[in-house]
């Protein structure tokens, strides 16, 4: 819990969170989507992000799980913030 509200204390400046792990096996490090393997989420918006983690998405070349069971409303928070720091690389 300390850890969580020095987290936030910091305004969540997009360190990356152990979750992303889980988005990095097929968006890529830079979350781009590896050359089309997975869609590019370093463009999505924390909304989107939001709803896809939550609610899974079906794609061409796939379907997203829904992870709303496994994670948190704080750590879905941090893992949005982390993905938009991606937008620049």
């Amino acid at each position: 819990a300390e850890d969580i509200a020095a987290y936030v204390a910091s305004g969540m400046k997009g360190t990356k969170p152990a979750s992303f792990a889980a988005c990095e096996s097929c968006h890529g490090a830079d979350g781009k989507g590896m050359n089309g393997m997975a869609a590019n989420i370093s463009e999505y918006d924390d909304t989107l992000i939001s709803n896809v983690v939550k609610h899974g998405k079906k794609g061409l070349l796939g379907t997203m799980p829904a992870f709303h069971d496994r994670m948190t409303p704080v750590q879905i928070k941090a893992l949005a913030t982390y993905i938009r720091t991606l937008k620049g690389e």
